[in-house]
């Protein structure tokens, strides 16, 4: 069985890390969201097990996929 993964702009987004997506784009941009301790770009693709990092205006977050 093998699992999908979403795009880690759109991940972070729909989790409500970022109130846009646009938003959840430019902090990837900006390097401000992680994905198991590397810079992720907008399109990385996240699955379950993975551990986010996100920089947002209330803070750091540490989320598991």
């Amino acid at each position: 069985m093998t699992t999908g993964g979403v795009r880690v702009d759109a991940y972070t987004w729909a989790i409500r890390l970022y109130s846009t997506r646009s938003a959840a784009t430019a902090a990837c941009k900006a390097g401000h969201v992680k994905v198991n301790d590397a810079g992720a770009k907008p399109a990385h693709v996240v699955r379950v097990g993975d551990r986010v990092r996100a920089l947002t205006p209330g803070g750091e977050r540490i989320v598991v996929v």
